[in-house]
């Protein structure tokens, strides 16, 4: 018996000491030195996927933002500030996850230890990622706010949903800032982690919908103004805005779908890197498209050849006007044409920030703008 219950202490202390160890190992033993194995592929892979497509899509972003100065010099003061300011974050943001990527592939290169150090370029760029995607939700819902006319209910709830995704954002970063570990984004089991796990996904979430919401009221409110009169102008512009804003859909809900459908690994690394690119891309395609709308050729996400063009077009005083004109001569069945009344705020004018409504009462034969208030 004494043997036999020396046997059972023994295994018993071996079993403690085996759970123990593993327990630590499990953790990473950060006091000891001892590195948790981690594929570090999954991890450098998509990130450096990430600043290739950031990358490329900045090229865009600064083409377009050199064609908007160029052929809008007539722009409002607040809004070229917003464009540059647009582009500035746009810069020290692909600068920030060039220093992230740096960081690992080069400065420690093979050093597994560094998994246990968090670079300060992971928070910075949550923090312009969200502050990027927050200034062009707040042009969308200023455009929502025009096309309803003025109604509140929408632009608050849009607003709130912009709000939360900043907030979460820069909680996230200060999270990242608080002494943690690339290791703490990655355990699942741990409470820590769920909860880093429920704030990002919150964080997209948010962003996603408030997009979704934002698309959807554009389309919404664009095609109560449509009349057969203007049927084919708005039908072009309606084409336009969902291909324009595809991208920044398709964007976010990649991100979103990676994250839940992979939360131990960085594989949304690939799109949440460029995707405030892609939400400026977007701005700046809405911009730039005022003078162009008229075109058969309309600029789209990769196209370079409408830079000429455009600058000759953005002599017109008014385009979009001349373009309603063309579109009841086109659209026009016959007889004496009603009262049209669009919007004027679809950022195709001079103004990006100006909002109104244009009332139009053409002749038989040749129309003539005038205002019909009277």
């Amino acid at each position: 018996m004494d043997s036999g219950h020396r046997s059972f202490l023994d295994s018993y202390k071996r079993v403690s000491l085996f759970l123990k160890i593993s327990a630590v190992y499990k953790h990473g033993m950060k006091n000891t030195g001892v590195v948790q194995p981690y594929d570090v592929k999954s991890l450098y892979g998509p990130a450096l996927v990430g600043l290739v497509l950031s990358a490329f899509l900045s090229g865009l972003v600064t083409l377009q933002t050199f064609q908007y100065y160029r052929n809008y010099p007539k722009d409002s003061i607040p809004l070229k500030i917003y464009v540059f300011v647009l582009l500035l974050l746009n810069m020290a943001h692909l600068v920030i996850i060039f220093l992230f990527v740096y960081y690992y592939t080069v400065l420690h290169w093979g050093d597994l230890s560094v998994i246990n150090r968090l670079t300060w370029a992971w928070s910075a760029q949550f923090i312009t990622t969200s502050v990027i995607i927050a200034l062009c939700h707040c042009y969308f819902i200023r455009r929502v706010f025009f096309l309803s006319e003025k109604k509140l209910c929408l632009v608050v709830i849009l607003t709130i949903l912009a709000t939360l995704q900043v907030g979460m954002s820069i909680w996230l970063s200060v999270y990242g800032l608080n002494g943690q570990t690339i290791l703490d984004f990655l355990e699942t089991e741990e409470g820590a982690r769920a909860r880093l796990l429920g704030i990002s996904i919150a964080s997209i979430s948010s962003a996603a919908l408030c997009h979704t919401l934002i698309v959807g009221a554009t389309v919404w409110y664009l095609k109560s103004y449509r009349t057969k009169w203007n049927q084919g102008l708005l039908d072009k512009i309606l084409v336009y805005i969902v291909c324009t804003g595809a991208p920044t859909s398709l964007c976010v809900y990649l991100t979103l779908s990676t994250l839940a459908a992979f939360p131990t690994k960085f594989v949304y690394l690939i799109f949440i890197f460029p995707i405030c690119l892609v939400y400026s891309k977007s701005i700046l395609l809405s911009l730039n498209a005022r003078h162009a709308i008229q075109n058969t050729e309309m600029p789209t996400w990769f196209s370079t050849t409408t830079l000429a063009l455009d600058h000759i077009q953005a002599q017109a005083d008014d385009s979009l006007v001349r373009n309603i004109i063309q579109s009841i001569r086109r659209d026009r069945i016959g007889g004496s044409a009603s009262r049209i009344t669009v919007p004027e705020e679809l950022h195709f004018r001079n103004s990006g920030l100006y909002s109104g409504h244009l009332s139009l009462c053409p002749d038989a034969d040749a129309p003539d703008i005038k205002d019909c208030s009277e």
